[in-house]
Formats: structure tokens, sequence, C-alpha cells
């Protein structure tokens, strides 16, 4: 027998298939991803992947000089592709303007090889509101999905609007038609844990999830352990520490301050992005929500400051309205709680329930022991009826980078 050919000289070199990527938005995760992807070893690995657009999140006339587009799908050069502030001057790049997400598709659609599209705009909870064109691009996600073009995203707002676009997002080619782009969303909710993944593993294995509870917004995470703290509760009734504690608004504006929070802090303040990372959540368990408007969710800003015309006049004016979070801080230190901002979903054989909100919580409770703006997820089924609780860090952009290139290697073995 001849054994020569199975020497390792002659076994066989680089991937055995190739993935073009469509990269949408360059801010932290963005970049995180595209050096991450720069770092694979392709020589070893069985998918190769060829990022052939980079664009950035609010893609304009006024920026479209900032958009790199291949020819011919050649790969872009991870090591140089922003090398220069202006990635417009990398020419031999540079084919054609984007400036709308027709621009992609049509570019997309002509690829030979498997092709994912990477929408990483709004993957950050402290990052700012998004441009209205980021809306455009999640309206999208139908259309670009029944053109073949797969997708991961890591963008909250395609999967909480309306219910008929998420049916949209995920409706089954009919037959005799082409084969639908495939989409993942691991990345929406949870910084980079693997949180709609555990969710998806119990209902695909016949479990049934009967709560989901959690602190899942960084930045709220961050006010919320600032203002209530477990060495404050005493549960006797008295102030176990004398020590004068923060206001709401003086957390707030510190939080703001040193980039735990948004510049622009109404967004957060509003509760929407917590909304929206349950109403993800519990769909994903199969319960039917309309959209992240259609529960109980509380607004942090008073009534009188949601009209505010600056962000200078809201933080000016939210003093006046201290005490009302303060005689709930007063009440759970007397029974040794903490309180939180958290949403909680009870899912019953004949009836749910979804809201977000302030509760409290027992000093030695997961989400009272939370640092900074660590985020937490309890979860329980009938089949883990004690809680399995998940923690990690909130706003990290190499963890939200790596749970995006985790569902872009999940796509890509089913392409």
């Amino acid at each position: 027998m001849d054994f020569k050919k199975y020497t390792f000289k002659n076994l066989p070199k680089g991937p055995s298939k190739i993935v073009n990527l469509a990269i949408i938005g360059t801010g932290a995760v963005g970049k995180a991803l595209l050096n991450q992807l720069s770092g694979l070893n392709r020589a070893s690995a069985e998918v190769g992947y060829n990022v052939v657009l980079i664009a950035p999140s609010s893609s304009s006339p006024g920026v479209q000089e900032r958009s790199i587009v291949t020819k011919n799908f050649a790969p872009i050069n991870l090591q140089s592709w922003n090398v220069s502030e202006d990635v417009g001057t990398n020419s031999h790049h540079l084919t054609r303007a984007i400036t709308s997400t027709g621009d992609v598709a049509e570019f997309l659609e002509r690829s030979k090889r498997p092709v994912i599209l990477v929408d990483t705009t709004g993957a950050l909870d402290n990052q700012e509101p998004g441009a209205e064109n980021e809306l455009v691009l999640a309206q999208s996600y139908p259309l670009l999905a029944d053109q073949g073009i797969s997708i991961v995203s890591a963008n909250k707002t395609p999967f909480a609007l309306e219910s008929g676009l998420w049916n949209s997002i995920f409706r089954r080619p009919t037959r005799g038609t082409a084969k639908r782009g495939l989409v993942q969303f691991s990345a929406t909710v949870g910084s980079g844990l693997p949180v709609t993944g555990i969710l998806q593993d119990m209902m695909q294995t016949g479990d049934t999830v009967r709560s989901i509870q959690g602190v899942l917004t960084s930045p709220l995470s961050y006010i919320f352990n600032q203002y209530s703290q477990p060495g404050f509760a005493s549960g006797d009734g008295s102030a176990k520490n004398e020590t004068p504690r923060p206001t709401f608004s003086q957390v707030v504006r510190e939080a703001v301050a040193t980039g735990y929070v948004p510049n622009d802090p109404r967004l957060i303040l509003s509760g929407l992005q917590a909304a929206q990372q349950f109403t993800i959540l519990t769909r994903t368990v199969g319960l039917k929500v309309e959209n992240s408007h259609s529960f109980a969710v509380r607004n942090l800003t008073p009534k009188p400051l949601r009209e505010a015309e600056t962000v200078a006049d809201l933080l000016e004016k939210l003093p006046k309205y201290d005490s009302v979070l303060e005689k709930l801080r007063t009440k759970a230190e007397k029974e040794n709680k903490v309180i939180r901002y958290v949403g909680t979903a009870k899912l019953g054989v004949d009836n749910s329930s979804l809201e977000v909100g302030i509760e409290s919580f027992d000093v030695n409770h997961p989400f009272a022991r939370l640092k900074n703006d660590e985020i937490c997820l309890s979860v329980t089924s009938d089949r883990y009826t004690e809680p399995i609780v998940i923690k990690g860090p909130g706003s990290n952009p190499e963890a939200s980078a790596s749970r995006i290139l985790s569902d872009i290697f999940k796509l890509s073995q089913k392409l």
C-alpha cells in the first residue's frame, strides 16, 4: 500500500468553503469584530471569511466616502482598512458608494459565494441613539433574507418592533421559491453572554421556560448599583449606614460624565432598551408580544421632563423629582433590600405576563450583588425549577464581537 498520499504534507491546506461578509457598523463592536476576524487562523479553518464590504452605521451622502466595497469580491485587508481616518482614501478598495440598503443588497446578490450581512449597529447599550437609516436597515431584513442574504445582527430594533416584522424575518420559504437567507441574533441581548442561545437550547430539547427575570441594560445596572447598595440596608427599620447616599439625579449625572450612560440619557431612562431586550427574550421562548410598547414599562424620566428641549435642561430639573425614588430606596433598606431596574416575564399555561420596572430584592439576591454595570439573568423552567443564573460584564465590545463571531460560525456551517 502506498502511504505517501496520507502524509501530513499532502493534506489539503486552507478552508474548504469561503463565506463573504459585509460589515455594517464601525463603532467599538464593529472594530472589535474586524480585529477578531483578522486574527483567525485561516490555514487551519474549515471555513474562510472574506470581508468584502465595510460601511459605517450612519451611511448617507455626507459620509458615503467612508464605505469600503471591494472589486470582484476580493477580501479587504483587515490589517490596514482603517489606517487612515478617512477610509475612503483606500481607493484600491473603493469601487462604488454605498448609500442605501438597496445598494448593499444589489452588491451582495452578485456574490457567487455564500454571503452574510453583519449588522453591528446599536450593539452597546451605552451608545447614542442610532440614526434614522439604521431603522431602515432593520426594516429591510425580510427583503434581504428573501434575496438569499443571511444576517447576523447585534441590532435590537428589528427584533423588537411589530410582531409582523419578526414573523417576516423568520418566515419559511414557500415550496418552489429560492432559498431564504438565515438569521442569527444572539448578540442583541446580554452584551456577549449566551443568553438567547441557552433559551433556544432549552426549547429545542423539549423544556418549557416558566420565568425570565433580569438586569440586562448595563447603563441602568450601573445607575441602580450606585444608587441602592446592600451596605445601606438594615432590615430593622433603622439606618444601618449614616453616610449620605447620592440622589438619583446625582447618580445619573455622574454616570453620564463617566461614560456609563450616553451623553443623551433620555433613551436609557425611558426603559425602551430594557423593553426591547425582554421583547426579544420572550419571543424567543414563544410568547406572542406585539412590540416593545405593548406591555408595562416604567419610564424613569418624570412626565414633566419628557419633553425637555435639551439634555442640560433635563439634568438641571431632574433633582426636583429625586424624592420619588428616594421613597422606594428607603422602604427597601428598611426591609434589608435594594432596588433594581429589571424585566420580569412569567410564562404560564393559561396566562403570561411581562413588565419592566423597579423591584426590590434581598441583599443576598444575585441582582443585589452586581457591581458597576454588570448584567444578570435568572431563568426557571420545568426542568430547572431552581433558577439558572447568568452573570457577566455589561458594556463589553470584545465580548459582544465574540458573540457576533460565534453566530457567524454557526450560520456558515448551514450555508
